[in-house]
């Protein structure tokens, strides 16, 4: 047929496939079922084009080409185009009313149809497309409308321009939204008109000027004289068009305008730019294609990350095929609906359905991310009750098999992963598991990632400080609190929590990092506190991984975002980076007890959150900005509680006492030792950072 990928297809709603408006999918939540009577399966119908990709495995294409690809070719073998028939659907045109079209534009009809279509979410179109002929409901509230314009217009005496305000618009969006809607329309109220009609009718809109107010002339206004200004037979005309398509219409003006049925169009060249243009996206808006990646994630698992018993001649998979799959399929989509939506977010707009549903997408993709850092590993756990956390079974002495608290950890979704990965025993080793370790990567480069990818737009390619679009920027508060306990290991407020559901069995539920709702509208922070936690699976090199891309990735800004080496400074005594600080602030410090050398770090106290950050939704808050301080401080505790009281029940034992006490001054020294390494990298990594 000639027709190339469409990948704006399957976020394309006004053109799904007719069975999702008329069989009633398209205000019923989508769930799996074989029953065909039950109206469930819209996402079957949920594309406009055969040639996208995302429906899954069992639904891609299902039903056969789209009503894209039925248009595309009527237009390509006989240039005919999609019309809304005006006999049987009013599309809203405000050029129609008053002075609207030579005030506000007479060749544009986004304030009409378009308007309420892009920030009215898709399950309004039933109502925006709800009125015929015989019950316009919809026009008198354009005419209400351009009637407020015109009154605004008047109060500041205002003769020309569009003094259209924000609550004028909003109050016509709140409306349009509850009126009765007819889901039929969207599909039957359609014609076919050649494209030389639509073309003519187009160049008539730019060429029949509306009649203006001549600024030399303050004496007269030649659009509302009763006199034919411009020549063109009509005294004060308003614009308009005739009668192109040969319906039989007579005059010049808006009520035979013709509107046309749009089509998403993204073809490759565009692909994974733009988030309603995504190779492997599904959804009609961003909340449901967020929403639909977070399945595909949960519910791959064992196809994704298990050989079983699949054979290739190289080896099935690796991690950095994996990684780039992942991110690529999965996890860029979160991090590109949130950058998009920080164009949005102060919009006056900002509380219409659509952008709503956009910044809860921006807001669950964040989360995801989280909760794959909070994952923790299958198996038995115990239930640390001093601190009342589980724990793996193989850290607890003498385990806890008789404990009615045990915990088994279960695989996939709402359970846990395994960390590490396993390969086959041969020379040339193979992948039998990839790790959950690779999606902590991931996740890592994804939150830290803060390089903006637009439509054929390589200005970032050789300097990043072109788009500073990271999440630091919006949430630095929540970031820098999140990356302290990231890179120290220390999850206190960043672990998920066990639950258990009515039958009693456990389960795990993950910690949001922004805060969400539960189905009956309670704050899901507030449910979990006082329920035990667990564990999350981890390690030094996730640390290392996440100081290291936090520190690459969060620097060299432009645009107020803070560098954020400058929170994990630390400095030997008496070394060139060893500053000097103001005397307002406080130093940590701690001193190694085998080199001696004398580690100092700044507290650093946030800063009060700027315009663009306030009103975020509530968040944990349990660390510093102060990475370096926090640092030194644990390290102060391992020497004060585990090394020194070791150290000299080790020098002070005798006899079979000794060997024992000793082995476990050892294990604490070889603790402390390990932090003592942490903090020299990151030291270094610091240095490397502010001294390039």
């Amino acid at each position: 047929m000639g027709l190339r990928h469409n990948f704006g297809a399957s976020m394309d709603p006004l053109n799904y496939r007719a069975e999702f408006w008329t069989q009633g999918y398209w205000n019923n939540p989508a769930k799996p079922s074989d029953d065909e009577s039950v109206a469930n399966r819209g996402n079957e119908f949920k594309y406009a084009s055969i040639m996208d990709y995302g429906f899954g495995v069992a639904q891609e294409g299902l039903h056969g080409i789209g009503p894209y690809d039925h248009a595309a070719i009527r237009f390509m073998y006989g240039e005919l185009v999609d019309v809304w028939n005006p006999e049987k659907v009013v599309i809203p045109d405000p050029r129609k009313f008053g002075s609207f079209a030579r005030r506000c534009g007479h060749d544009s009809a986004f304030l009409g149809f378009g308007i309420l279509a892009n920030y009215l979410d898709y399950p309004s179109l039933p109502s925006i497309l709800g009125s015929s002929p015989s019950d316009d409901q919809i026009s008198p509230l354009f005419e209400e409308m351009v009637n407020r314009l015109e009154s605004n217009a008047a109060g500041s005496r205002d003769v020309s321009n569009c003094l259209l305000f924000a609550a004028d618009v909003n109050r016509v969006l709140e409306r349009v939204a509850v009126l009765a809607p007819k889901p039929e329309n969207v599909v039957e109220a359609r014609m076919v008109v050649p494209m030389e009609a639509l073309l003519r009718q187009e160049k008539a809109t730019i060429l029949n000027r509306p009649e203006y107010d001549r600024p030399e002339t303050a004496d007269v206004n030649e659009s509302d004289n009763g006199e034919d200004d411009d020549g063109d037979g009509i005294a004060d005309d308003k614009g308009g068009v005739q009668d192109f398509a040969g319906r039989g219409l007579e005059g010049v003006n808006w009520e035979n305008y013709l509107h046309r049925v749009d089509y998403n169009f993204c073809p490759d060249d565009f692909a994974g730019y733009s988030p309603g243009c995504q190779v492997w996206d599904v959804g009609g808006n961003f909340l449901e294609a967020v929403d639909a990646h977070i399945n595909a994630y949960d519910q791959n698992y064992l196809f994704d990350n298990f050989r079983r018993d699949r054979f290739s001649s190289t080896g099935w998979g690796n991690p950095r095929s994996y990684v780039s799959r992942l991110e690529g399929r999965r996890f860029f989509h979160f991090v590109n609906v949130f950058r998009y939506y920080l164009y949005t977010r102060r919009s006056t707009f900002s509380q219409t359905p659509l952008i709503k549903n956009w910044a809860e997408a921006a807001y669950r993709g964040l989360n995801t991310l989280e909760r794959v850092l909070q994952t923790p590993e299958p198996g038995a756990h115990c239930l640390d009750r001093a601190r009342n956390v589980y724990v793996p079974e193989s850290r607890v002495p003498g385990g806890c098999a008789t404990d009615p608290d045990r915990f088994e950890v279960g695989i996939g979704a709402t359970q846990g992963k395994f960390h590490d990965s396993e390969w086959t025993n041969e020379y040339y080793y193979k992948t039998n598991r990839i790790g959950a370790f690779w999606d902590k990567v991931a996740a890592i480069r994804m939150i830290t990632s803060s390089s903006g990818a637009f439509i054929r737009d390589f200005s970032d390619f050789f300097d990043r400080r072109a788009f500073q679009l990271g999440y630091m920027r919006a949430y630095e508060d929540t970031m820098i609190q999140r990356w302290n306990a990231l890179i120290r290991g220390a999850h206190d407020g960043y672990r998920s929590a066990v639950l258990a559901d009515d039958q009693g069995k456990k389960y795990v539920r993950y910690t949001p990092l922004f805060d969400e709702s539960n189905e009956d509208g309670s704050s899901v922070h507030q449910s979990l506190q006082g329920s035990p936690t667990i564990e999350p699976s981890w390690s030094w090199t996730l640390q290392y991984y996440g100081l290291a891309y936090a520190m690459a990735n969060w620097a060299s800004v432009n645009d107020a975002a803070p560098e954020f080496y400058r929170f994990t400074k630390i400095a030997i005594r008496g070394t060139p980076e060893d500053v000097d600080y103001p005397g307002s602030t406080t130093m940590v410090e701690f001193r190694d007890p085998e080199t001696n050398y004398l580690y100092r770090a700044p507290r650093i106290p946030a800063r009060p959150p700027r315009s663009l950050v306030q009103n975020v939704r509530p968040y944990k808050q349990t660390n510093t900005w102060g990475i370096g301080a926090d640092a030194l401080d644990r390290a102060n505790n391992l020497l004060t509680t585990d090394y020194q009281p070791k150290k000299a029940t080790c020098d002070s034992a005798t006899g079979a006492a000794k060997v024992t006490a000793c082995q476990e001054y050892e294990g604490a020294r070889r603790r402390l030792n390990e932090m003592v390494g942490f903090i020299d990298v990151m030291r270094r990594f610091n240095r490397r950072a502010e001294y390039p």
